[in-house]
């Protein structure tokens, strides 16, 4: 191979090669982007624990997790948090919370923007709902036998 041959092969691929190496040789930063990061925690009950005890347990468990998750990375700019308690195997939601990182570097004991789900104590067990029961004015219904299963099909038990 010559000389020529090899400058001309070469020169061919200068312009595919060219842009990227100063793309390369320049230092391109890439942005920091905005990270939101969702929180699902769960709060179980104690012997004897009473609900009100258990919204304050969560929501000292909702700060402290706020508050590692916004050290552990700068690149979070919004914290979501739901907060599920369970009460001998049932769980309901029992709050929530959105938060900014401004929001928390004004107030980080922001318990004011924590939403309550008001029927988490019933659902869970602690209290009774106060509203009675509705009953049905109307008759009982009973049932009748369907007529496409006789004593002959063969799905027929006795």
């Amino acid at each position: 191979m010559k000389l020529s041959d090899l400058l001309v092969h070469n020169w061919v691929r200068l312009p595919v090669f060219l842009p990227c190496a100063i793309a390369l040789s320049l230092n391109f930063t890439l942005p920091a982007f905005a990270d939101t990061k969702q929180l699902n925690l769960t709060v179980n009950t104690k012997d004897n624990q009473s609900f009100q005890s258990l919204l304050q347990e969560a929501e000292n468990l909702v700060i402290n997790s706020i508050q590692q998750s916004f050290q552990s990375s700068s690149n979070i700019t919004d914290i979501t948090v739901t907060v599920i308690g369970e009460h001998y195997g049932q769980q309901v939601p029992i709050m929530f919370i959105s938060v900014s990182q401004a929001e928390w570097q004004k107030n980080p004991k922001i318990t004011s923007g924590i939403k309550y789900f008001s029927a988490a104590e019933i659902l869970l067990g602690f209290a009774r709902s106060s509203q009675p029961v509705a009953r049905s004015t109307t008759p009982s219904v009973t049932p009748k036998p369907s007529p496409y299963l006789e004593e002959n099909e063969p799905n027929f038990y006795q």
